[in-house]
């Protein structure tokens, strides 16, 4: 069973109880400190895990325009929502009166930074075995390059169809929005692989891709991945160089939808950049949408354990409410994930992938946040995840044909 991230958080900070909180000099050595402190996640200073307290949802709608790194773990219940947080966003916190609980001091927070995770993929690596997943199967899937990121890698798409030339029903999955997020590569990953090594085996399957189209985005900001890669476990944007001499830019805050409302620090962890679609990767994943209409996608991110949906602008229903809850409902109980509307789960957002996707083109748009341990938990619990996620994403190919006839169905 996974642990929660506020559980092991917990237990490290038990086990210092009643010691005295050495400096990070102290933990990592002059060296390693030195080298920490160069990568992105701390151009703003060092960090600390924090457990913030909200009394209603005013308080966090406060809290989410802050600027801060929150995570997606809101506890409506409780009142609760961890982040990741500088001195100067303590400052803030104080200031709009709002609590805070530390569960991970600065030294901590850098231990975590320097290596990557074992077990995943590399950019390079993950790209590597997609080409040879696709060699091995070329009646059914190709591999091709959708356009460039900031820094001139590759954002690559794995199209799954036996029918390429027909005008068959589109699902869009991606992954890799934020660079620390590590499982939901592999998700993907899996979903791929499970996808192509059954076609001819397994009758769903090899349904499905005779009869939809399948486009498959497995990291959309692969720059930031590489960052994380390269130790800066911590990054969530892409490697953008702000006027203000921040970095980043949050590619699922750069949507051109109400982006106005967006955060317009640079500094800040969701900073939405300086115009709508400002950003290399969110115009791929724009320009996607004129190669194809898909009836339904899927934005892999993680922690949290939720299913989401749009609106995130708003904390209004749509007309497809109905729809979103009894999909949402037939995925979730199984696997006993919360699910609700992003705005009304989590907090306010603007120019988000679902809320675009929904808003502009009609699509039934769900954000999944994996229920890991953290953003990048030990290896093991990417079989938790796909074992979890496996079927679920296959009933979303099934109904892509048409997703609110499915739900009129349930």
């Amino acid at each position: 069973m996974k642990k929660s991230f506020g559980a092991v958080l917990a237990m490290m900070v038990a086990a210092t109880a009643g010691c005295g909180q050495p400096t990070a000099e102290g933990r990592l050595g002059t060296q390693g400190t030195r080298s920490v402190r160069s990568y992105a996640s701390f151009q703003q200073g060092d960090r600390q895990i924090v457990r913030i307290r909200f009394k209603d949802e005013r308080q966090l709608e406060t809290l989410s325009k802050l600027g801060l790194d929150l995570f997606e773990n809101v506890d409506m219940q409780a009142g609760t929502v961890d982040g990741s947080v500088t001195a100067r966003d303590e400052a803030s916190l104080r200031q709009a009166g709002l609590t805070y609980q530390v569960l991970q001091r600065p030294a901590q927070v850098m231990e975590v930074a320097g290596s990557f995770m074992a077990g995943y993929h590399t950019v390079d690596s993950l790209y590597a075995d997609y080409r040879k997943l696709v060699e091995a199967a070329p009646g059914i899937a190709r591999i091709q390059t959708l356009g460039k990121s900031l820094q001139g890698n590759d954002i690559i798409l794995i199209r799954i169809t036996s029918k390429p030339e027909a005008d068959l029903p589109g699902i869009l999955i991606d992954s890799g929005h934020h660079a620390r997020e590590l499982p939901p590569v592999e998700v993907s990953f899996r979903l791929v692989s499970h996808l192509l090594s059954n076609y001819g085996k397994d009758e769903r399957i090899t349904r499905l891709i005779d009869t939809r189209d399948i486009w498959v985005v497995p990291v959309v900001n692969p720059d930031g991945r590489k960052n994380v890669e390269s130790g800066d476990a911590w990054w969530r944007k892409n490697m953008r160089r702000n006027a203000d001499g921040s970095q980043g830019v949050d590619i699922n805050r750069n949507y051109d939808d109400h982006w106005t409302q967006g955060n317009n620090r640079g500094s800040a962890d969701d900073f939405h950049g300086t115009a709508p679609n400002s950003e290399p990767e969110t115009r791929v994943m724009a320009k996607v949408f004129d190669m194809k209409k898909f009836n339904v996608s899927v934005d892999i991110h993680n922690y949290g354990g939720m299913v989401l949906w749009p609106l995130g602008f708003s904390k209004e229903k749509t007309k497809d409410e109905v729809t979103y809850q009894k999909l949402a409902d037939k995925m979730t109980k199984p696997i006993r994930y919360r699910a609700g509307s992003i705005s009304r789960t989590l907090y306010n957002t603007y120019g988000d992938f679902s809320t675009w996707q929904y808003v502009k083109h009609g699509t039934i748009a769900f954000g999944i946040e994996l229920n890991d341990s953290g953003f990048s938990p030990p290896f093991r619990e990417v079989d938790e995840d796909w074992n979890e996620w496996r079927d679920n994403l296959l009933y979303l190919i099934d109904i892509s044909a048409d997703p609110r006839a499915a739900a009129a169905r349930l």
